[in-house]
């Protein structure tokens, strides 16, 4: 790290190399699985909710009794705010379309005891304050291509928020 002269082994920020990218190994897939497979997936996912909650009424109930479509199974995750040259909205319209309904979306995480790590690509600093205002818990992927170095991000953000990524 060129801001601290550690190496990276033994970097506090480094706490995880993420083999996968995006949300989870099914972001980009689980629009793919379809017929058995899916089934199977499913059944598997269900197997866990009941040994984790006791009964899949319990986990139901515990995610407060709605039942979504078998569609939203990846859906309302959200993406990226920025691309590689900044964000997709000036640092107002992102305060008065997006940063209230993220605010919501960490407040609901947190309630439920789970932090909240937010995905998005991109050059991030013209809202990286709001971000740290909505209450996240961790930031990923940290990308590099889009000037993004985790050890800047590290270095300015102290010990706020998590950091997740920072590899091409």
């Amino acid at each position: 790290n060129p801001y601290t002269v550690v190496p990276l082994a033994r970097e506090p920020a480094v706490a995880i190399v993420q083999i996968q990218n995006e949300d989870s190994m099914l972001f980009w897939t689980i629009q793919n699985v379809k017929g058995h497979q899916l089934d199977a997936l499913r059944a598997r996912w269900g197997e866990w909710l009941a040994r984790k909650h006791g009964s899949l009424e319990r986990a139901n109930a515990a995610w407060g009794g709605e039942r979504p479509p078998a569609a939203d199974f990846q859906e309302g995750q959200g993406d990226d705010y920025a691309a590689g040259t900044g964000p997709m909205m000036s640092p107002g319209h992102f305060r008065t379309f997006v940063l209230p309904y993220l605010k919501k979306s960490v407040q609901a995480a947190h309630e439920l005891g789970v932090p909240y790590i937010k995905h998005t690509d991109g050059l991030l600093w013209p809202i990286m304050d709001q971000l740290l205002e909505a209450g996240i818990d961790a930031l990923d992927p940290i990308e590099p291509k889009a000037g993004m170095d985790i050890g800047e991000v590290k270095v300015k953000l102290g010990d706020r928020i998590a950091l997740v990524g920072n590899l091409d």
